[in-house]
This record gives C-alpha cells, sequence and structure tokens, in this order.
C-alpha cells in the first residue's frame, strides 16, 4: 500500500511540476499589428475618393443614390499613422464637397485618432461601428464620424467612412479608395 502512495506521489508530481506554459498568442497578434501597421504607414495619393452628402438617414452603403456622388480625384491627401498598440490615426485631407468646379470652395480635412485595427492575413482590418469621433472638419463644423470600415494591405487602402454633419443635419459617406 505505501508503494502505491509513493507511485501515486510521483505521478502527481509530474503532472503537477513537469507542465510547460505555451506561447503567449496575445503577444504575437500585437506584434503582427504593429509590425503591419508599420509596414502600411505613409501617404497615400492615388485613386479616388467618393463622397454621398444625403440629407435623410438610409440604411447601408447598397442603398446610397448615384446621384448624390461626387468623386474627387485630385489632391487626394490619406494619412495613416501609428496611434499606439492596436490604434492608427487617419487623415483625409483636402477633400472638396463640391462638384470640383470651383478651386477657391473650402475644403474639409477629417482626422480621425484612435482608429482600432487588427493584423489579418498581412492585412490591417478596420471595423470600428462600436465608435463615435467627434471631429472638426472646417470652418467650425463638426462631424460625427460613427463607422470606420475596411482594410489596408500593401499600400492598397479601402474603406467606408460613415459620418453626421451636425450643423447642416447630413448624413456624409466617403468611400476611399487610394494606394500609396
Amino acid at each position: 500500500m505505501k508503494k502505491n502512495l509513493f507511485y501515486l506521489f510521483i505521478a502527481l508530481f509530474a503532472v503537477t511540476f513537469m507542465t510547460a506554459c505555451g506561447d503567449d498568442d496575445d503577444d504575437k497578434e500585437g506584434d503582427k499589428t504593429a509590425e503591419t501597421i508599420a509596414k502600411e504607414a505613409g501617404t497615400y495619393t492615388q485613386g479616388k475618393i467618393s463622397i454621398y452628402v444625403l440629407g435623410d438617414a438610409i440604411g447601408s452603403w447598397d442603398e446610397l443614390p448615384e446621384t448624390a456622388t461626387f468623386e474627387v480625384t485630385q489632391n487626394l491627401n490619406v494619412e495613416l499613422t501609428s496611434a499606439g498598440t492596436g490604434n492608427v490615426d487617419l487623415t483625409i485631407k483636402d477633400l472638396d464637397l463640391t462638384d470640383g468646379s470651383d478651386p477657391s470652395a473650402d475644403r474639409m480635412s477629417l482626422s480621425v485618432s484612435g482608429v482600432p485595427v487588427t493584423a489579418v492575413d498581412g492585412s490591417l482590418v478596420i471595423n470600428s461601428t462600436n465608435k463615435t469621433w467627434s471631429v472638426p472638419i472646417m470652418n467650425g463644423f463638426f462631424a460625427d464620424v460613427n463607422k470606420i470600415e475596411g482594410t489596408i494591405k500593401d499600400g492598397q487602402m479601402n474603406l467606408q467612412l460613415s459620418a453626421f454633419q451636425n450643423d447642416l443635419e447630413q448624413y456624409v459617406y466617403i468611400i476611399v479608395a487610394v494606394s500609396k
């Protein structure tokens, strides 16, 4: 009986003290995200930005009417910078909210800080529908950005932003398809 207790003690010792801890997967994910942010950070100037301005709420991106679209293809300047662990700052400069025919028209800049991102298969994925940013856009006007989603991979940025311009009570949707 004493011999069986001795073997039981040895077995418990082996199981309890010989167990190794595995690698922490969360640290690896954080490293991948930081590495991908560093790779994709920079200024994106090639491509187009489509802007939809509507006075009434709509249900989804698929319901945007073509008649409310204007595409800005000149003076593109979209900047992506690191904002700490798992976050980026996104700035879209020199947006023209007119049809582009008036070169003296006021330009809008949209800067959103602390946008959460994750690295998935070499892409930065943005899906921030649970956060709202109140951002100045021009001449004292503010907008509440309440949705940013899309991907950034290999110098290609494809994003959709949704905002409500408070003073004019307009919904503004911006679709970004740009590259470095």
